[in-house]
């Protein structure tokens, strides 16, 4: 989208706030001046009656002199806007026509009525910002490559929210699964936002990446960045996904904007992606193309929601084309967004992960040291934190520690990145290394509620890295059972959903159907993750076990329907 100027004082300057397109008749054309003052005219809207928004205006244009009147609107067919190049100016004002090339693939086009210099009205209310006569946000035709936890659950969300959407990927399977409507992964919602999506008609799906980017406005990356044994993320993956981008970007007509959101540290984007990008396509990023950088911020569980109503939005770009252009994307999306540049953008997502991986350790740290003083319970203690302002007692909550797929692989990243760059980060590396002992914790509790766990049969409840979730990569079941199994235990397991995919990482574990099952006979049960129906657990399902003790791992259970069970909870 890019303004219709003409020369001197009939300039006219057409941007976009918040999702609402706003265009403008400038005396003198100045950019600058003309975005401020609607932006704030947008920011004081205090309230709506009868259809109509109701503005805190006084001195507002008396400050920014140089607004003259427009009117506008969008119109569905390029022969309907000849209908609307000329109309009466508000006040009587002589009113000319003027165009602006906003069409669409649709062949809408945005036609401005401008008013002559000083033929406005100083009680100018923005029509464009009236129900009505607003104009309607231009949806993208967007490409995503690579259909995994994020690429699929933003191909939908950006269906659902109004985009044409094309889910991309070189595995043949994932694809054809997706096209008969089935997920290829566990994650709450996705299912029935995946085929609510697909009603639509907007979503498809397809292995031939090249020609869906050559007709896409927007494209974004999410492949995955897996790490390296010393920690450092492998970028092959962004480089060969940009490199096919590319490819199809040489048969695109117009100018596209490129978004790499999987997760990369400081300077891929420009040091990878970016390179791969240009020698492809055989265009320059910033000239021909835009490029952005948009972190993710989806919680394994609660994936689909995040994604629908994000509570805030990064736009990192190489120029502010880049990020206007992927700025529209999200146009209708109600959060709080900051615009920076590449690099910043890939921070902030590492810094995010990083911070609350650390709290977590820290949580666990505190949990700890209750069980160690005895007679404190690690929960009260958070809650007293939390009094205090300056301390979020969100997510300072003990378990066994953290897994999944962005929080260890993220931490590892980073703290191999810094020491590439010289600088050896210890809290980093001291987050981890709680994590790392964390799940000794629980075979501690055991043995000193049980006794020798030789030869007993111990029951894990919960064996993806949370509840909500089929995921178990860095699960903490994983070394637990381990550690069990070292131990000379019989160790069974259960989980509602990543049975199946723990059984293949650790197959000397026996997998039962049920929770009844799973505690049949076992000596102790060990609650690992925080499955919703573990809180519902109550004595007489314990009934089957023989020594009837029960490590709480997770703080989950509740000790009032617990009478006559040997419970041991982690922190106190």
């Amino acid at each position: 989208m890019r303004p219709a100027t003409s020369v001197g004082a009939r300039a006219s300057f057409v941007t976009t706030v918040e999702g609402t397109l706003i265009a403008f008749r400038l005396a003198s054309y100045d950019k600058d001046q003309a975005s401020e003052l609607v932006k704030r005219l947008y920011g004081q809207r205090t309230s709506s009656h009868g259809g109509k928004y109701v503005y805190r205006r006084k001195g507002l244009l008396d400050e920014i002199p140089h607004v003259r009147l427009v009117r506008g609107a969008i119109v569905d067919r390029a022969e309907d806007a000849e209908r609307i190049m000329r109309f009466p100016g508000e006040d009587g004002a002589e009113a000319h026509g003027a165009q602006t090339d906003l069409a669409g693939e649709d062949g809408a086009a945005l036609r401005l009525g401008m008013c002559k210099p000083g033929g406005h009205s100083r009680r100018l209310v923005p029509r464009a910002l009236m129900p009505g006569r607003s104009f309607r946000t231009p949806m993208t035709r967007i490409c995503i490559v690579g259909t995994g936890h994020v690429g699929l659950v933003y191909a939908v969300a950006f269906t659902l929210q109004g985009h044409t959407v094309v889910g991309a990927d070189v595995v043949a399977e994932a694809i054809a699964s997706l096209k008969a409507g089935k997920p290829t992964f566990y994650e709450p919602g996705l299912q029935a936002a995946l085929a609510k999506a697909r009603k639509t008609k907007r979503l498809s799906f397809s292995t031939e990446i090249a020609r869906e980017v050559a007709k896409a406005e927007a494209v974004f990356l999410a492949v995955g960045t897996p790490s390296r044994e010393d920690g450092s993320i492998d970028t092959s993956y962004v480089e060969a996904a940009a490199r096919t981008v590319g490819e199809g970007m040489r048969a695109a007509k117009g100018y596209q904007a490129v978004t790499v959101k999987s997760t990369v540290v400081p300077g891929t984007t420009e040091g990878v992606a970016r390179p791969a990008l240009e020698a492809a396509s055989g265009k320059r990023a910033g000239r021909d193309f835009g490029l952005c950088m948009n972190p993710e911020f989806l919680r394994e569980g609660s994936a689909v929601e995040d994604a629908l109503k994000p509570d805030r939005i990064v736009i990192g770009s190489l120029d502010k084309r880049s990020g206007d252009a992927l700025a529209r994307v999200y146009a209708k999306v109600r959060c709080r967004k900051l615009r920076t540049d590449l690099r910043t953008a890939e921070m902030i997502k590492y810094a995010t992960n990083s911070f609350l991986a650390t709290k977590v350790s820290f949580a666990n740290e505190l949990a700890n040291l209750c069980d160690a003083f005895g007679g404190i319970d690690v929960d009260h203690v958070v809650e007293g934190m939390g009094l205090d302002a300056r301390i979020n007692p969100r997510f300072l909550k003990a378990g066994l520690g953290f897994g999944g797929s962005c929080f260890p692989k993220d931490v590892r990243a980073l703290l191999a990145a810094g020491r590439a760059k010289g600088y050896d980060s210890l809290l980093l590396q001291a987050t981890l290394d709680v994590n790392d002992v964390q799940p000794d914790r629980a075979v501690a509790l055991a043995e000193g509620a049980a006794g020798d766990l030789n030869g007993k049969r111990v029951a894990i409840l919960g064996l993806s890295f949370k509840g909500g979730s089929d995921d178990i990569r860095e699960s903490r079941a994983v070394p637990l059972a381990r550690k069990l199994l070292v131990r000379g235990a019989r160790v069974v397991g259960y989980d509602p959903e990543a049975s199946n995919g723990f059984h293949a990482v650790v197959p000397e574990v026996e997998i039962a159907p049920s929770v009844k099952s799973a505690l049949a006979d076992a000596d102790v049960c060990i609650v690992h993750n925080d499955w919703p129906q573990w809180r519902a657990l109550k004595a007489k399902d314990f009934r089957g076990m023989r020594q009837k003790v029960v490590v709480d791992g997770r703080r989950i259970l509740r000790r009032e329907a617990l009478r006559g069970i040997a419970l041991v909870v982690l922190g106190g």
